[in-house]
């Protein structure tokens, strides 16, 4: 039996588009000969859907794409996908995150979700009931056993929020599984590459079985999807890896139960700059294209490493022809604020364009002169540099109608340092889950390793970071080296630890206590802020829920 998984990028809602993807990844199948297609958990309508699955006419809608899909599955390739269906024994919620097999125009079985995640960004208990029995799928005489994503990381992830008393694997495995499926939406993260493999061969292990992992690719959202399919023999050895962060497919014979390569995907090995860059480049494509709201971007050049990066990502992203500059010096810009900028779009083929904000900002200080007459120059006049910046790219990007996006890293947006209606406006928050230390490994591995040669202007990346907003300013006078900010700020924000915990680390106490300060201080910017592409276990937005 050939068994092929697939990582598809389906766009959630969109269920005519979603089911053409599915069939035609069914006839390649068949033309290839693959008698199980494997595709990944809600595909069909794409994951997450939230609250459309509070409309009972997008479940209408969901099921009637079933029964379509159910009946274009021929004899010759089966079809296992995820997909919602109706919970119709009158108790409980309403819904089932189900997979669907289906052969010959027939549902051969339905198998429900049982461990419904309910921490970080996932709020599956909100919509789905669970399911409470286990029964195995047979094809063609092969018993199977069919878990849905969090099904199979019962124990194992990142950050360990809930630990069951059930194993949905060990309960298959029991009821005489040859062969163990797991259908996903598991999303990105920094470290999910390893731990993803290292959680599979422990159940293949365990259990003494092959594992077919399919997962889906792409981003909804703030939410990157990177695939990372495979196929696993059961002493835990990865025989069939897809791409990451594209749809992909990888096929495996299974000869005497056991799963023997066909594709002789392996999938690569990537330094984590690169799996980062890949990501949020993948996640900028889909947020553009998926939504459409507009073909072009807009960025706000400031010489500086944030928006170059942001900048460099979005051409690759997009294209050059769609990736629009604006650098806007004032009296405190420095020389490079614009000719650096000039250098990165040079190197980049995108446009570029000059606006100075110094008669905005002359103008709303002379407006301003009668209140604020006898006090010092301070933050207020500092800020008001910034949202003269933003009107100028909000004017920009409601007259041609090109999505803004907005060039602050996590650092940043951690501690407060910037400027509601400034420079945190924007459609997207590219940079909002990447570290400023993370920034500069990745600006250091695009001019080094991807592209070879010196893209990202070398005097972006050797000076000091500064707003420029006054005279010679440095981010140093208000915070931390970032390279300690960074540490601090993951103990506290992706770690979870006290102050106490990270003192005891071998931070100042003095300066822990100040930045976790900023950090709570600052929740009600972030809750003002544009969203931001998850590429971490705990990033600001929809998982990170604090008063």
């Amino acid at each position: 039996m050939r068994i092929r998984v697939e990582q598809l990028n389906p766009i959630v809602g969109d269920l005519n588009g979603n089911r053409e993807k599915i069939i035609a990844s069914l006839r390649k199948a068949e033309k290839d000969g693959v008698r199980l297609l494997i595709l990944p958990e809600l595909v069909t309508c794409g994951y997450a859907p939230m609250d459309l699955l509070e409309r009972q006419a997008f479940l209408d809608a969901v099921y009637t794409s079933n029964r379509q899909i159910v009946e274009d599955v021929s004899g010759r390739t089966a079809l296992l996908f995820g997909t919602v269906t109706p919970n119709t024994e009158g108790n409980g919620r309403k819904i089932f995150n189900s997979a669907i097999l289906a052969d010959g125009g027939e549902i051969v079985s339905v198998t429900h979700k049982t461990l419904l995640p309910t921490y970080d960004i996932f709020d599956e208990f909100r919509y789905f009931e669970p399911n409470r029995t286990f029964a195995l799928t047979r094809l063609d005489g092969l018993p199977i056993g069919i878990t849905i994503c969090e099904d199979i990381w019962n124990h194992q992830n990142e950050i360990v929020y809930h630990t069951y008393d059930v194993n949905p694997a060990r309960e298959l495995k029991l009821l005489g599984a040859k062969i163990l499926v797991n259908i996903s939406a598991s999303p990105f993260s920094k470290s999910k590459y390893e731990l993803r493999e290292s959680m599979l061969r422990n159940h293949a292990r365990r259990e003494d079985i092959p594992v077919f992992y399919a997962n889906q690719t792409g981003a909804n959202t703030e939410v990157i999807f990177d695939g990372d399919s495979m196929i696993m023999n059961a002493a835990g050895d990865v025989i069939e890896r897809t791409a990451s962060f594209e749809e992909d497919f990888a096929d495996a014979d299974l000869i005497d139960g056991q799963p023997v390569a066909v594709t002789g995907k392996i999938g690569r090995a990537m330094p984590l700059e690169e799996k980062l860059f890949r990501a949020i480049v993948l996640g900028v494509r889909d947020y553009v294209t998926k939504t459409t709201i507009s073909e072009k971007v807009l960025i706000g050049l400031s010489g500086g490493i944030d928006s170059a990066l942001t900048a460099v990502i979005a051409v690759e992203a997009l294209g050059p022809e769609n990736v629009i500059g604006v650098t806007m010096p004032s009296e405190f810009s420095s020389e490079g604020s614009v000719t650096d900028s000039i250098k990165l779009a040079e190197n980049l083929g995108m446009e570029v364009r000059e606006m100075p904000i110094s008669p905005i900002y002359d103008t709303i200080n002379t407006v301003l002169e009668p209140v604020f007459k006898g006090t010092e120059f301070g933050v207020a006049e500092e800020n008001i540099q910034s949202r003269a910046r933003g009107i100028l790219l909000m004017a920009m990007s409601n007259k041609f109608g090109y999505m803004l996006l907005n060039t602050g890293n996590k650092s940043e947006m951690a501690v407060g340092y910037c400027t509601l209606y400034g420079d945190m406006a924007g459609g997207l928050s590219v940079l909002s889950d990447i570290y400023k230390t993370e920034v500069f490994a990745i600006s250091n591995w695009l001019n080094d390793i991807y592209f070879k040669k010196e893209v990202i202007p070398q005097s972006t990346i050797t000076k000091p970071p500064s707003a420029e907003l006054r005279p010679d300013q440095k981010d140093t006078d208000s915070l931390p080296e970032y390279e300690v900010l960074d540490r601090i700020l993951k103990s506290y924000i992706e770690d979870q630890k006290s102050a106490r915990e990270i003192v005891r680390e071998g931070f100042d106490a003095d300066t822990v206590k100040r930045v976790i300060r900023l950090v709570d201080l600052n929740e009600y910017k972030r809750r003002q802020a544009a969203p931001g592409l998850r590429a971490s276990a705990k990033a600001f937005g929809i998982g990170r829920r604090l008063p």
